[in-house]
C-alpha cells in the first residue's frame, strides 16, 4: 500500500517554495505534520521565502533647498570705476559688454565713478540727462564719455582731442563729431563746428549742437 502524502503550505505568492518543505514532516503513520517555522528559521536555514510582506520605516531627513549666490552688485561706492552690469572695470568702459561709453553717476565731477551705456541717451548723470557723447584719445584707444554739453569735451590735441590727419570727419571715433582747424576731432556744438561735415554724413549746427544739415 503506497502513502499518499499532502504537504499544504498557505503561501503568499505563487507556488510551493523551499521554505514550505522545511515546514513540513511526515510522522510514521503517515500523516503530515506541519511544524511551526519562523522567518529566522528560513532564514536560518539559508532559505528565502518567495513573498514577505515587510514594513520598512524610512526616515528621511529634510534637507534644506539650496539657494543660488546672488549676483553682485556694482555701485558708485563699491566700484572705483565704471559698472558694467555687476563687474567693476575701467571708466573708459572698453570691452565691456553694456556698452563702451562712460556715464558718470554726478554730472560735471571730475574723477566720479560711473557705469557704461551704449548711447549717451540712456545716461541719467544723478538725475540729469548727460546726452553728449564726447570722446578723448589721451588714452592707448578712444574713450567716450557723456557729459551735459559739447563744451566739456576737449577741443585740441593736447588736451586729448583726437586727430583727424586726412582732415575728414570720418576719422573721428564720434559721429557727431567734425575735423576741425588743428586736425582735431571736435564735438558738434563746440566752436568752428558750424557748417562742418560731421562723421555721420550730414552737417553741423553749432547752436543745436546736432549734425542733421
Amino acid at each position: 500500500m503506497r502513502n499518499l502524502v499532502v504537504c499544504i503550505v498557505g503561501c503568499l505568492g505563487a507556488g510551493v517554495t523551499a521554505a514550505g518543505f522545511l515546514a513540513c514532516s511526515i510522522q510514521s503513520n503517515g500523516m503530515a505534520v506541519v511544524a511551526d517555522a519562523s522567518v529566522a528559521d528560513v532564514a536560518d536555514a539559508g532559505v528565502v521565502p518567495d513573498v514577505m510582506d515587510v514594513m520598512v520605516e524610512v526616515t528621511t531627513e529634510a534637507t534644506p533647498d539650496v539657494q543660488d549666490e546672488p549676483e553682485p552688485t556694482c555701485t558708485e561706492e563699491s566700484c572705483g570705476g565704471a559698472c558694467c552690469g555687476g563687474r567693476c572695470v575701467p571708466r573708459n568702459c572698453g570691452g565691456c559688454d553694456a556698452g563702451s561709453i562712460f556715464c558718470p553717476f554726478q554730472a560735471g565731477l571730475a574723477g566720479v565713478n560711473g557705469y557704461c551705456v551704449s548711447a549717451c541717451s540712456s545716461c541719467d548723470a544723478g538725475g540729469t540727462t548727460a546726452d553728449v557723447t564726447c570722446f578723448s584719445c589721451a588714452g592707448a584707444a578712444p574713450a567716450g564719455r557723456c557729459a551735459l554739453s559739447p563744451s566739456e569735451c576737449p577741443a585740441a590735441l593736447d588736451a586729448g582731442a583726437c586727430s583727424c590727419a586726412s582732415g575728414e570727419a570720418v576719422e573721428c571715433p564720434g559721429a557727431t563729431q567734425a575735423c576741425t582747424m588743428g586736425l582735431a576731432c571736435r564735438t558738434c556744438g563746440q566752436p568752428s563746428t558750424n557748417g562742418q561735415p560731421c562723421a555721420n554724413g550730414k552737417g553741423c549746427s553749432e547752436q543745436n549742437a546736432t549734425c542733421n544739415q
